[in-house]
């Protein structure tokens, strides 16, 4: 997993120009009037090392846009922005940072928090921000080297980013684990039978397909969790797809070593978790299977955790049958842990 990182920086061609300073220069003009800043830049940039004007003047001008906070930003402008601004050269160590959608528990601890740890463990310098923390973002970005980009809608504060990004030169990675950006694959799946989820919660699913499939047009790398997901990605123009799985965190490698006192040797207990409303269909699959193994066998217990809708059938059971509300995530590997068999059924196809 460590080399695929590196890998994937390393395949990026880099033009030979170090703006380090400018970074700096930039993050104390943001805390300036509009004609101080401008005119002291200039002197610094002047004195130090510019020769190019026409990079300079592109820099000014993204200046002058952010410090009078702007709003003609547009998806044209950040996908100029992408046309126009060499990345520069990444360090032996670079710092990452990492702008990540924080909404969904698991998925954080398998995309976020597992990259962090990773990142650590090589001796990069990596932290994570909401990407909903606009002003964070642009004040953080100018001390990292790469921006990974987590589950991100391109909304037009986020567009603002990219285009802020790309004019300081920076790497940007996109990533994610599921296809939430393709819409009329999710059509597919949900329009005819969207178990529990309200009209409104459908609506927004498609809605957030085109966000993400916006930001994920204006950058040109894409991490993705399994391959079928790298080929759907790279349908997206412009677009190279590069496999990192899902791994282990320390947290879930400390859950897999619980041992339990209380723990029936004589009862055989099967765990179903599921993080969203959308496995109705998957749990469904199964559910003929495990009626019949619960039936002819009374020692075995089923505990089933989150939001999932059950077959009546499942009622007759009901000693053998419990069901748990989502859980936070600690807890949720410890409900885990006591479980003797983990099952995880999936519909055929590309979700």
């Amino acid at each position: 997993m460590i080399s695929r990182i590196k890998s994937i920086v390393a395949s990026v061609e880099l033009r030979r120009l170090d703006k380090r300073r400018i970074d700096l220069a930039m993050a104390w003009a943001q805390r300036h009037p509009l004609a101080t800043a401008t005119y002291n830049l200039g002197n610094y940039l002047f004195l130090g090392m510019i020769k190019a004007g026409l990079v300079t003047m592109q820099l000014l001008g993204n200046i002058k846009r952010q410090l009078t906070h702007s709003d003609d930003t547009s998806e044209d402008g950040a996908a100029a922005a992408v046309e126009t601004y060499p990345v520069r050269p990444i360090p032996a160590q670079p710092r990452v940072l990492l702008l990540a959608e924080d909404s969904i528990p698991q998925c954080f601890e398998y995309r976020v928090r597992q990259k962090l740890e990773m990142f650590h463990s090589l001796g990069w310098k990596a932290e994570w921000l909401p990407w909903s923390d606009v002003e964070g973002v642009r004040r953080a970005m100018h001390f990292f080297d790469v921006i990974l980009l987590y589950r991100v809608p391109g909304f037009d504060a986020v567009l603002s980013i990219l285009e802020y990004a790309n004019s300081l030169n920076k790497l940007l990675i996109y990533d994610l684990d599921d296809l939430v950006f393709d819409r009329r694959q999710l059509e597919k799946k949900f329009s005819g039978n969207r178990g529990q989820l309200s009209h409104k919660v459908y609506r927004e699913l498609l809605t957030g397909a085109d966000l993400y499939r916006k930001a994920m047009a204006l950058i040109p790398y894409c991490i993705v969790s399994t391959e079928p997901l790298r080929e759907q990605v790279e349908k997206i123009d412009n677009v190279s797809g590069f496999v990192l799985p899902n791994g282990i965190s320390a947290l879930l490698n400390s859950g897999s070593s619980l041992i339990f006192a209380d723990k029936d040797p004589g009862v055989v207990t099967i765990f179903y978790g599921s993080g969203t409303k959308t496995h109705d269909a998957d749990f469904l699959l199964i559910s003929p299977v495990l009626l019949e193994l619960l039936s002819a066998h009374p020692e075995a217990k089923l505990v089933i955790a989150g939001p999932v809708r059950i077959d009546p059938g499942f009622e007759k059971l009901a000693d053998q049958v419990s069901t748990i509300d989502l859980l936070e995530y600690r807890a949720y590997l410890e409900v885990l842990a006591y479980a003797d068999i983990n099952i995880a059924p999936l519909e055929p196809g590309l979700f």
